[in-house]
Parts: C-alpha cells; sequence; structure tokens
C-alpha cells in the first residue's frame, strides 16, 4: 500500500490557503478522515475536504473529522475495512460506560 500518513506539519507552509485556491493534490486522491466525537470515520476526495476546510477557516467554526491517511480509492476503502473493528469496539466501550 503506498498511503501518506500524516504524522507531521506540512513543510514550507506559513500562510493559510485563500478560498477558491488551486488544489494542492491530484483530484484522484482521497482521505479517511476520523471524528472522535462522533467515533465516525468518513470518505471523501481531497479536494472536498480541503474546500470544506477553507469555510470553516472563514466560517471561523470548527472541524470535528481529522485527515488519517491520503492514497487511492482502494486503498482508502482498505485501510478504512482495517480500522472498522477498533470503531466498532470504541462503540461498544462507549455503550457500557453509559449503561446501556
Amino acid at each position: 500500500m503506498n498511503l501518506t500518513m500524516l504524522n507531521e506539519p506540512l513543510a514550507g507552509a506559513v500562510a493559510p490557503l485563500a478560498v477558491g485556491t488551486v488544489e494542492l493534490l491530484p483530484s484522484d486522491t482521497w482521505v479517511l478522515l476520523w471524528s472522535q466525537s462522533q467515533n465516525a470515520l468518513h470518505v471523501e476526495q481531497v479536494g472536498d475536504m480541503l474546500r470544506a476546510n477553507r469555510r470553516a477557516y472563514t466560517e471561523d467554526r470548527r472541524m470535528d473529522y481529522v485527515p488519517l491517511v491520503f492514497g487511492s480509492r482502494d486503498e482508502i476503502d482498505s485501510m478504512a475495512r482495517s480500522v472498522r473493528p477498533t470503531i466498532h469496539a470504541r462503540c461498544e466501550a462507549r455503550q457500557l460506560e453509559q449503561g446501556h
């Protein structure tokens, strides 16, 4: 698998991108996103994620989902399948904590 993990800041990034600028990654690049508060995964194209992030920046609002990995759609789907058991286990643990 040729996956790019996000484990360090973007080199040379000094200013936020303006809304409407050219995307930095190929349009066929996908991203696996994770929400801790919702205990959920989401898959979307990187360009869509970046547009939503710039909108949130412009509107000064929080974003819950964080990117875990970039890759092809097949790679992202494979990674999502591999981490779903953890998501399910966390859901069960939360339900037990809440007495359900």
